[in-house]
C-alpha cells in the first residue's frame, strides 16, 4: 500500500508510541504485549519494516576525512568505492591545508566510510 509523505509520518509517529509502551516506561507487561502486536499488524498491513520506519526519521549527514596532503595519493583512487560499499555520497575539497574527502549519507553509513577510508590511508 502506497502512502503519501503526510500518512506515511503520522504512521511512523503511531508506531514510534507504540513502541515506546515498555514495561520499562510505565506499562504494563499486558499493555507492553498489546502495544507490540499492534506494532507487527501495522508493518505487516503497510508492508513495512522497523528499519523503514527508523531510517525515514534519520536525517544525512556529512562527514569529513582530513587527508594532510596536497597532492594526490593512491587513496583517491579508492573513496569512491568505500562510498559507494557504505551507501554513501562522496566529494573531494581542498584547501591550502590539504585535502579532506567529505562523506555524505545516514550518520553510520558515513562513520563506516571514514573508518574504512582511515585504515586503507593508514596502511
Amino acid at each position: 500500500m502506497n502512502l503519501d509523505p503526510t500518512n506515511l509520518d503520522r504512521l511512523r509517529q503511531r508506531i514510534q508510541a507504540l513502541r515506546a509502551k515498555t514495561v520499562a516506561n510505565g506499562c504494563t507487561e499486558g499493555e507492553a504485549l498489546a502495544a507490540a502486536a499492534k506494532v507487527a499488524e501495522l508493518l505487516d498491513r503497510y508492508d513495512l519494516s522497523l528499519a523503514d520506519v527508523d531510517v525515514r526519521q534519520s536525517s544525512c549527514e556529512q562527514l569529513a576525512y582530513e587527508v594532510q596532503r596536497n597532492k594526490r595519493i593512491l587513496l583517491d583512487e579508492c573513496v569512491g568505492a568505500i562510498a559507494e560499499f557504505c551507501g554513501c555520497r562522496v566529494w573531494r575539497e581542498k584547501d591550502r591545508a590539504g585535502v579532506r574527502w567529505v562523506f555524505f549519507g545516514l550518520r553510520a553509513d558515513i562513520e563506516a566510510a571514514c573508518c574504512l577510508t582511515e585504515v586503507i590511508d593508514s596502511a
